[in-house]
């Protein structure tokens, strides 16, 4: 409902920004129930896809489809301590996960870290409104949760709260182009989503 409907096509979106060849390692991060990875595998089924995320529970409850697809390995890890060598994957994606993190610099580091030189990272994020219009938009936010919450989520409501203060104490766009170049990356494209609410954000591995 948040994004009317719109966030499998954000996904999609999110996987045509890496470039892989057959055969690659494709990593995402903080993937939950497995949405993006699934998004990154169907439109790369002829590479390896691995998914992560530190909550088991979460990856359980993503089990059902993910064992449909084969082919997507699943390991409980943490983002910032990847049990991957250094430079073994082309590809490294993150949705909704970065924002998370206890450290997004650590996060970003450690994609630098594991990703290949030339490899791509694309992040699909909720990043901190700034601006004029970033007020308008901060204000909808905190209109809008309350009334899903009241609708369809009454038993989650903190999950909501925590929503809305993770957006508004995580970076803004700017910030985070700047922090990319700061961990080592270039060729940074942002592509925000539904006047920004969303934003995808791609970056290649120097």
């Amino acid at each position: 409902m948040l994004s009317v409907g719109l966030d499998e096509r954000w996904r999609d979106r999110t996987a045509a920004l890496l470039r892989p060849k057959a055969g690659d390692l494709l990593v995402d991060v903080c993937g939950g129930t497995g949405d993006l990875a699934l998004a990154v595998q169907r439109r790369y089924p002829e590479c390896r896809g691995l998914l992560t995320d530190f909550a088991q529970e979460m990856l359980r409850l993503g089990v059902p489809k993910i064992e449909a697809s084969r082919g997507l390995l699943v390991v409980s890890a943490d983002a910032c301590r990847l049990p991957l060598p250094d430079a073994s994957c082309a590809g490294f994606t993150a949705a909704w996960g970065i924002r998370n993190l206890h450290s997004a610099r650590a996060g970003l580091e450690e994609a630098h870290r594991v990703l290949q030189p030339g490899g791509r990272l694309a992040i699909l994020e909720f990043f901190r409104p700034t601006g004029a219009f970033g007020r308008a938009r901060s204000a909808g936010l905190r209109a809008l949760v309350p009334l899903v919450v009241w609708c369809v989520a009454r038993r989650h409501a903190g999950a909501y709260r925590y929503l809305v203060r993770s957006i508004m104490r995580f970076l803004s766009v700017a910030e985070m182009r700047a922090l990319l170049e700061e961990c080592g990356f270039t060729d940074i494209e942002v592509h925000p989503q539904l006047l920004g609410i969303a934003t995808i954000v791609g970056a290649t591995r120097r």
